[in-house]
């Protein structure tokens, strides 16, 4: 029989004795306090999949670091391990171990699954990438924002930058590549705020000269989960930071 490949790092694979847990249940330590009835054991639920652990690895989850399981680096977070039934009769098992990850195969197979379903789930990573996003003020005024490559914006401005950009790309602009070009969205209704070179913040450069047309209203409008600023674009000059 062909022996699966470890599915985070494509070692090969060695078959050995498990206990239930997917976190220990490969070490013999553990499978020398499973005789004992040391532990007990729970079928838990985090990021849309399940996994078995000893109370031990239970209460221990915690200390992986969460660039581990593909999350941002960052202090140890509360990790949202939900509950779903005790394992009423646990017992000794045949699993697959990686030498290398030093993790038994069905927790190597979670791993890859939540590491799979964070990376879609986390917003692209649009650093060093000129694009233009949107915002609302408290009157219903629209600003565009120039992030220059550098300006921050929000999870929902980078969860739906497709939906602004398709916007900004479609905003006629005669003096493109010239310092007038702000004038050009001055001139169809929008605020704009131009983030400074190096390190911020966002100015306002251009005010507009009319109302915005209501096409455009109702189409930025409806990005969604649109940034709301909670004050007025016409009082504000510099913003270093989203309310």
């Amino acid at each position: 029989m062909k022996l699966p490949l470890c599915p985070i790092c494509a070692s090969s694979l060695e078959e050995r004795a498990v206990a239930p847990c997917f976190d220990c249940g490969h070490s013999p330590s553990e499978l020398e306090e499973f005789e004992r009835g040391e532990h007990e054991y729970h079928v838990f639920s985090i990021w849309g999949h399940e996994l078995v652990l000893c109370d031990f690895c239970d209460a221990d989850f915690g200390s992986y670091h969460p660039d581990y399981f593909g999350l941002p680096a960052g202090p140890h977070p509360d990790y949202p391990l939900q509950l779903i039934q005790k394992v009423e009769q646990p017992s000794l098992a045949k699993d697959f171990y990686c030498p290398n990850c030093k993790h038994r195969l069905a927790f190597l197979i979670f791993l890859s699954k939540v590491r799979a379903k964070i990376n879609c789930d986390m917003p692209p990573d649009l650093r060093g990438i000129e694009f233009d996003w949107f915002s609302l003020d408290s009157e219903g005024n629209i600003a565009l924002f120039a992030t220059a490559g550098e300006g921050f914006y929000s999870d929902s401005v980078a969860n739906n930058h497709i939906q602004h950009t398709a916007i900004s790309e479609n905003i006629l602009t005669p003096h493109l590549g010239t310092a007038n070009i702000w004038e050009d969205y001055a001139a169809i209704g929008l605020y704009v705020f131009d983030w400074a070179l190096p390190g911020g913040p966002y100015k306002k450069v251009a005010s507009p000269k009319i109302t915005a047309n209501p096409w455009l209203f109702e189409n930025i409008s409806a990005i969604h989960d649109i940034p709301r600023f909670p004050r007025s674009f016409h009082d504000t000059c510099t913003i270093s930071s989203w309310p």
